[in-house]
């Protein structure tokens, strides 16, 4: 994940084949999206990064719908972690 949305952006059109998270303020879009546009949604990277503590298995199962993968940060205890993995994070 990066703040820097623009330079995300940038990267993607100068090399299509670029593998990058979403960026801040895709990860807020996406956060937004209506069950009903899912469907027409293409995510601008294959995975969703976000901190631990934002995550919800709904949240799992909404970005694994539209083909993302799901990466947490920054997660510095166990018990954490294995909920997380619970929940369906990649």
């Amino acid at each position: 994940a990066s703040g820097h949305d623009a330079i995300l952006v940038r990267a993607r059109r100068l090399e299509s084949r670029s593998v990058t998270a979403l960026g801040s303020d895709e990860v807020e879009g996406f956060l937004d999206l209506r069950p009903q546009d899912e469907v027409s949604y293409s995510p601008p990277g294959p995975v969703l990064q976000i901190r631990f503590d934002r995550i919800t298995t709904a949240l799992v199962e909404k970005a694994h719908r539209v083909g993302m993968a799901v990466q947490a940060y920054t997660v510095n205890d166990g018990t954490v972690a294995r909920a997380l993995l619970d929940s369906g994070v990649d």
